[in-house]
């Protein structure tokens, strides 16, 4: 592969990870919601607007982080009212996760923007262009799955004890 597309390639890509961080952080604070971290806004759209909710290990999961780190955002999120803790009917040992009002309102402003930025990316595009544009996402995405540097360090860390 020609170096000049291969460091063009790389450069674009994070260039654009970075852009849509900044400008979705931005696009949000504009809104009126700058009370919440990017990570935050992704905790509240794992949690869902379902009415059963989720665990802390589901979240934690869906999201590939550990479950001290979801705990403690929890912990946050539901001292600024986002969240709310619910013990099972069935089973007082299980807590599931809830979105508030104020929640459920932020996560639709989170949805907002995506939408609004796959509208505007998908503008202009033939159905042939779009499906391309798929098959690369789902190639790149696939690429980090498999080689999700963080699950061997975590290995090691624990090997290391």
């Amino acid at each position: 592969m020609d170096y000049d597309f291969t460091a063009e390639l790389n450069e674009l890509l994070v260039d654009t990870y970075n852009t849509i961080n900044k400008v979705e952080e931005n696009a949000l604070r504009q809104i009126g919601v700058g009370k919440l971290s990017i990570s935050e806004f992704h905790i509240l759209e794992s949690v869902g607007t379902d009415n059963t909710g989720k665990t802390i290990g589901e979240i934690a999961s869906s999201l590939s982080v550990t479950l001290p780190t979801i705990t403690v955002a929890i912990n946050k999120l539901e001292s600024k009212g986002y969240v709310c803790r619910n013990k099972s009917q069935d089973d007082g040992r299980r807590v599931y996760i809830t979105l508030t009002k104020l929640g459920r309102r932020m996560n639709a402003a989170h949805r907002y923007f995506h939408e609004n930025m796959v509208c505007e990316l998908c503008r202009g595009y033939s159905e042939s262009e779009l499906k391309m544009l798929i098959d690369c996402l789902y190639k790149l995405n696939s690429y980090f799955k498999k080689n999700d540097f963080s699950k061997n360090i975590q290995e090691n860390d624990e090997n290391d004890k």
